[in-house]
């Protein structure tokens, strides 16, 4: 338990030792791989943990001291917490069991975990514990993942943590020894308030902060367990408190999570900003400082036993006339505030009134999007358009940061779905930066990757899906129903030659060809490509063609950084020509560009590089120096590129690991756009007119871009 923690943030309340047990823990290979820190309400386990997060980020000097994701688990389920968890990793990841699969590479990673008893949002008592059971024991089993979990003791999600890891370290901020008595005085005295004897709340610094809002710590018996003194000095301030402000306090917990002071003053029995206002100088804040929430459970106790039952449904009826009103007389979701959209389908669905909620799609692009998962979930609602869609978009949804961004992803995989949601959507955001003109959802299997067709399927979409080979038509999605021969191989990569030859490898670097489908056609690209594949071997990870009407080049990268390309049956051509990086390419995008190619290839390590055939070797096509920067780079491997000269000039699509595609123009502004669908796109496309084409693994959407002057 030894480490110098000077250089990570104050450490306050005379933590210092519990803060160098965690840092000893961290930086020992040997530690067990779970820690839990436990300890009474009011202990101080979420600040101790969001201290560790902080002061180790995940690209620390010290490799020792290093944690990968923080998961705030308040108000989440499942599948919540694996979306916005897998997205902190860099990864992509529907379920737990696909990001288990996901981190299985066995490189070091160290998450932390707050606030797990307060998963579910109040909907689902059960969450803690299938989050415990369902995510967390798996991923302990993970090679080189460590844990350090926020969870009470004698709770069932902390049982399901002690059997997953029964060697587990546990760190109890009860227990006076991680909390040096002297350093906790000096903090004590200088707390707002009239400062409590230090002797009588050691070592709970949440009681410290109550008992100086109510004038110090009366009699308490410094002797008494915490437990005690907490249910003691929580009953004292209530009896304490102001008649006229007890309405504002029960009001605060009504919201059950943390809520700016604003939000609080806007709940229905607040008693309005003045009242409010009083009761935050006697109530201690959240963890965060700047939050209100009863998040000591005694308190939370005291103040439910003393008041009248909650009525849901009238509260539901309270919220919703204070939800702010267009001239229109419509309500004005945009001004209202998402925590307190969230608030108000907590109680909806406790009433059974939230159907209505859960199906305006407005409501549900302005809400917290933590709640709406929730709500989805707990309401039962099946089969339904808006939650199937939100399921599918959900891990792009949770943490995309605004309503518009979150409406452009939702209406995506409503359309054809559900027209009338969709319209509501479009009239959310006029004049979109991107949108979803069609998506072919195949109902033979998932989508493997796509192309631009050429030769019999000029300005067609070729896709290959777990079934088949599929012709869509660029401007409906529909399927041309053509007949055409299985690939011998699953694609990772699909190119299109002049002459309608397919030209596929897959993740063993086998590459696969299907005639063209035009009688007496010599297939020279598939004659291009046989001896790529005996030139490249089972290093080739990915192949693309030159979009042109006449040539049989091919372009390659291998799992050696290399690219190459292929002129001819005879030899390598311009291999020679083109550069090799440091870590393996995993997609190229090649444009017919003037008088040559411009490519783009990107590599294991997240970068993506642009050159132009027919310029200097050593200069990019935005004239930089070759081996200066990428023209990109993200911290997870690039999955899919496409470029594509259009009237607008040369559209670039780049798509990586975590769901992140970033969509980039040429122009004198190098203008950039990025979004997100929820789904790893495995494949990218853009046709001569700009469109955007993306194959996720549940279907291919279509997309039109906006670009702003």
């Amino acid at each position: 338990m030894t480490g110098d923690a000077s250089w990570v943030p104050p450490l306050r309340a005379g933590r210092r030792p519990a803060g160098q047990a965690l840092l000893g823990w961290l930086e020992d290979p040997r530690a067990p791989r779970l820690c839990r820190v436990t300890g009474s309400s009011g202990s101080g386990r979420t600040h101790l943990l969001a201290w560790l997060a902080t002061g180790c980020p995940s690209d620390n000097p010290r490799t020792g001291r290093r944690v990968h994701a923080c998961l705030p688990a308040a108000g989440l389920t499942v599948h919540s917490a694996t979306w916005l968890l897998a997205d902190r990793l860099g990864v992509a990841a529907r379920t737990p069991a696909e990001l288990a699969t996901a981190l299985h590479d066995g490189r070091p990673r160290v998450l932390v975990v707050t606030d797990l008893d307060q998963a579910g949002g109040g909907l689902s008592p059960e969450e803690p514990q299938l989050i415990a059971a369902e995510l967390l024991a798996p991923l302990l089993a993970v090679p080189g993942l460590r844990l350090a979990v926020e969870s009470t003791e004698g709770t069932a999600a902390a049982a399901v943590l002690a059997g997953a890891t029964p060697e587990a370290a546990v760190l109890d901020l009860d227990d006076p020894r991680w909390t040096d008595p002297r350093r906790f005085a000096d903090w004590c005295a200088r707390l707002p308030g009239t400062p409590p004897d230090a002797a009588q709340v050691h070592p709970s610094p949440g009681l410290a902060q109550l008992a100086a809002r109510l004038g110090g710590a009366g009699e308490l018996d410094a002797a008494a367990p915490i437990a005690v003194r907490l249910r003691q000095m929580c009953a004292a301030w209530w009896k304490a408190l102001p008649e006229e402000l007890r309405p504002a306090v029960r009001a605060l917990g009504v919201a059950e999570r943390p809520i700016l002071a604003e939000d609080w003053a806007a709940l229905p029995g607040s008693g309005g900003a003045d009242a409010v206002h009083r009761a935050t100088a006697l109530l201690p804040p959240h963890a965060d400082q700047f939050s209100w929430r009863l998040h000591l459970e005694p308190l939370r106790a005291q103040v439910a036993a003393d008041s009248p039952p909650v009525d849901d449904a009238e509260l539901v009826r309270e919220f919703v006339s204070r939800v702010p009103r267009t001239e229109a007389g419509q309500p004005d979701f945009p001004r209202s505030s998402p925590d307190m959209l969230g608030i108000l389908l907590r109680h909806g669905v406790r009433a059974g009134l939230s159907g209505h909620f859960l199906s305006d799609p407005e409501f549900l692009v302005h809400a917290d999007p933590g709640a709406v998962t929730a709500a989805f979930e707990c309401a039962g609602i099946a089969g339904d358009a808006l939650a199937l869609a939100w399921q599918q978009a959900g891990p792009a949804l949770t943490v995309l940061p605004s309503p518009a961004e979150r409406a452009a992803v939702l209406r995506a995989w409503l359309t054809g779905r559900a027209p009338e949601a969709c319209a509501r959507l479009d009239a959310l955001v006029p004049g979109p930066a991107w949108s979803t003109i069609w998506v072919h959802r195949p109902t033979t299997g998932a989508v493997r990757a796509l192309t631009v067709g050429r030769g019999p399927y000029e300005d067609r979409i070729v896709a290959v899906t777990d079934g088949g080979v599929h012709v869509l038509d660029p401007d409906s999605g529909l399927d041309s129903g053509a007949s055409l021969p299985r690939l011998p191989v699953v694609p990772t990569s699909l190119a299109c030659g002049y002459d309608g030859v397919l030209l596929a490898v897959d993740r063993a670097g086998t590459m696969a060809c299907l005639p063209s489908p035009v009688p007496d056609k010599l297939d020279r690209p598939a004659t291009v490509a046989g001896y790529a594949a005996q030139h490249v071997g089972s290093e080739l990870t990915t192949i693309a063609a030159l979009p042109n009407r006449t040539s049989q080049a091919l372009f390659t990268g291998d799992a050696k950084g290399g690219l190459r390309l292929f002129l001819n049956p005879f030899g390598n051509g311009m291999a020679d020509s083109l550069p090799r990086y440091d870590a393996p390419v995993l997609a190229i995008g090649v444009a017919d560009h003037r008088f040559g190619a411009f490519i783009v290839s990107g590599d294991a390590d997240g970068r993506v590089w642009a050159y132009e055939l027919g310029r200097p070797p050593a200069e990019d096509l935005f004239g930089r120096p070759l081996t200066e920067e990428p023209i990109d780079a993200r911290d997870c491997p690039v999955t899919a590129l496409a470029a594509t000269e259009t009237q607008q000039g040369i559209v670039m699509v780049a798509a990586w690991a975590d769901g992140v595609v970033r969509l980039r123009r040429q122009d004198s502004a190098d203008t950039v756009l990025d979004l997100r669908l929820g789904s790893p796109v495995r494949s990218a496309a853009v046709d001569r007119t700009g469109r955007v084409f993306l194959a996720v693994p549940e279907g291919v959407f279509a997309l039109q871009l906006r670009w702003r002057p």
